[in-house]
């Protein structure tokens, strides 16, 4: 039985997602049982909003953030999470706010998987715009244990600024954060 793929061109901001999508679920469909190789990690639905995110085009870079956002909750090991945590890092650096809230967002779901991006949260606590401190805050808080010492040493040495973000971290942690500060 001859099968054919018709693929619409919908742009080529698409074009790789779309493709992985589509061998993803040509392999479903072939077998449940056997697991497909397509031979590059484009397939990777992952693997692709990591690559976007270095993406020129403004409108493929937050795509890509919100696509790990969206993703962040299936990925099960540090060892998955070492280039995405590395890309959401570096995508904290963009211009744009909402690659930039994607990203952030992204790191929170990713809880303790994400203490690799402790440093650069911080970083933000300080920052002008509430939203960031008030995310940055909120995304540390998630990664819990990890992010604890650094917040206190922001707590005990850093700037005004970044003190009261700082607390807040530690009291997203519940528990764990009041444990810490006792």
């Amino acid at each position: 039985m001859r099968r054919r793929i018709v693929m619409l061109r919908i742009g080529a901001r698409h074009e790789a997602r779309i493709r992985a999508w589509i061998v993803a679920g040509v392999c479903a469909t072939i077998s449940l049982a056997t697991p497909c190789a397509s031979g590059d990690e484009s397939a990777s639905p992952l693997a692709s909003a990591v690559a976007a995110l270095r993406s020129e085009d403004l409108a493929t870079r937050r795509d890509a953030a919100y696509e790990l956002a969206s993703l962040a909750a299936t990925i099960g090991t540090s060892e998955n999470s070492e280039p995405i945590v590395a890309a959401l890092v570096a995508a904290l650096d963009d211009r744009d706010n909402q690659v930039w809230m994607q990203s952030v967002q992204a790191l929170a779901r990713l809880g303790p998987l994400a203490s690799p991006a402790t440093d650069r949260l911080i970083q933000d606590l300080g920052d002008r715009d509430d939203q960031k401190r008030y995310r940055s805050a909120f995304a540390l808080g998630q990664i819990g244990a990890d992010a604890v010492e650094p917040l206190i040493r922001v707590l005990r040495e850093g700037p005004s600024s970044s003190q009261g973000s700082a607390a807040e971290a530690i009291g997203w942690m519940g528990a764990e954060g009041a444990a810490a500060t006792a």
